[in-house]
Formats: structure tokens, C-alpha cells, sequence
């Protein structure tokens, strides 16, 4: 169960996941060590009543979206249990709600077992918040999802926000080169999620991010940004392009 949350939290925006049984129990989390285990039993508790409440007039609902003013709180619903995820406000939930239909699925299989019961709360103080170079990114449809994120104006990288380009870390590039089994790559093709708009552009690594800052993140300038109609924080699917050339991480 720990390897789906550890999935789960791959999701660009979401900070912590937990499963709740349909008592409003918490069964298993995965959140930083900032939250204690007295915040997640009372927010648990909240939602398992505000679900109750909702099967009544509603029918019951697959997913819901609680915004607040700097977080969102997603609950996915499963016949026997609950999926609770704190996010940050920009979080894609087109991008979330896909990975957690493949979760869901995981989830009930573990929980039916009876196979997976867990004796305590998971919480390694080893995992930390930004730590998400050791997980893998989400499967998006044909590709791998990433956060889009805007090319800094500085004078090194003005003319290159006048110009289609796209950036990438070591962990990205080495992520997408063993999804599609590729070795080394030139170009790649980036798909906005929500008006299907693709486009191809030349790749560039980061070659400097010992922090880890660029996890996941495709950082593009702003010509392109504008090209695909995206923003700051959405989401986005991408592809290897196979038309030949060697750039990629190898190297670099």
C-alpha cells in the first residue's frame, strides 16, 4: 500500500495522501513529518462525516474538490474505503483525477485481500517532502505527466522566452528515457491536457540541480508557453520524439 502512496505523491501539487476505511479510520498515510497524527484523525474524521452526509441527496460522489484559499483537499471515494490527498492550490486535478483512477483500483484489490493490514501508521521520516527524485513520474495517457513551469527573464535567458524551448533536469530526461526505452533523445512533444494542442520542441538539460528543484517539471519559455495556451502550474503530457538526433542526458 505504501508503493501506491509513494505513486500517489509523484503527482505534481500533491503534498500527502491517505487512506481512510469507511468508518473514517485512518489505514495507511504518507504525509511529511509536519503533520502530526492528531491534524490528519481530525480532518479524517470530518470528511468520512461530510461523505455520509453527501450519499444521501447525491447518490454518493466519485471525486471531490474542497478549495481553500492556499490548499485543496481531493477525496476520492472507493466502495470500501477513501483516498485523502492535501494538494497546493494549482494542482491539475484533470492529471490527478487520471492517476487516481489507476490507484483506486490498486487500492480496493490490496484492501479486498485482506493481505495488506498494516500495524501502524507509515511515516518514514526518510521520505521528505521534496523528495520526489526517488519516485517515479505518472503515467499520462501515452506519456508521463509533468508541471509546466515558466523560464525565468534574466539576461542569459531573455532571448530564449522570445523562442520555443523547453528544458529539462537529469532525473526528468533519465524518467522519460527508461518509460520509452529510448537511450538518447533530441526533441519532445508536449500536449496540453485540456485542449489537446501538441507541439514539438528541441530539448535542453538542466545541467545544474543538485536540489532537485526541477523534478518533474517542464520549463519552458514563454513563446512556447503561449503556443500550447498553457499557465504557470498546469499540466501536461509528453512524448519522446523518435525523429533521430542525439541529445538527451547521457553525459551531459
Amino acid at each position: 500500500m505504501l508503493e501506491v502512496l509513494q505513486q500517489i505523491n509523484t503527482v505534481p501539487g500533491v503534498m500527502g495522501s491517505l487512506i481512510l476505511n469507511d468508518e473514517g479510520c485512518l489505514s495507511w498515510r504518507l504525509f511529511p513529518p509536519l503533520f502530526d497524527a492528531s491534524m490528519l484523525e481530525e480532518a479524517a474524521s470530518a470528511v468520512a462525516d461530510g461523505m455520509i452526509a453527501l450519499e444521501g441527496p447525491t447518490g454518493g460522489a466519485d471525486l471531490i474538490d474542497f478549495r481553500f484559499r492556499d490548499a485543496r483537499v481531493v477525496v476520492k471515494t472507493m466502495p470500501s474505503s477513501y483516498l485523502f490527498l492535501l494538494c497546493g492550490k494549482e494542482v491539475s486535478l484533470q492529471l490527478l483525477s487520471m492517476s487516481l483512477n489507476v490507484a483506486a483500483k490498486r487500492i480496493e484489490r490490496l484492501v479486498s485481500s485482506r493481505k495488506d493490514q498494516p500495524d501502524h501508521m507509515v511515516q518514514p521520516s526518510a521520505i521528505q517532502p521534496n523528495a520526489t527524485h526517488a519516485a517515479t513520474l505518472p503515467v499520462v495517457g501515452r506519456g508521463l505527466g509533468l508541471q509546466v513551469q515558466l523560464m525565468k527573464s534574466t539576461s542569459f535567458t531573455y532571448w530564449d522566452n522570445m523562442l520555443e524551448s523547453l528544458a529539462i533536469n537529469r532525473f526528468t530526461s533519465v524518467q522519460l528515457s527508461d518509460h520509452f526505452k529510448t537511450g538518447s533523445f533530441k526533441k519532445l512533444k508536449l500536449t496540453n491536457l485540456s485542449t489537446k494542442t501538441s507541439k514539438k520542441f528541441p530539448v535542453r538539460i538542466v545541467k545544474d540541480d543538485s536540489e532537485h528543484m526541477f523534478d518533474g517539471k517542464a520549463v519552458i519559455s514563454l513563446a512556447a508557453m503561449e503556443s500550447l495556451g498553457m499557465k504557470q502550474g498546469d499540466s501536461v503530457m509528453v512524448e519522446i520524439d523518435l525523429g533521430g538526433g542525439f541529445l538527451g542526458w547521457e553525459g551531459v
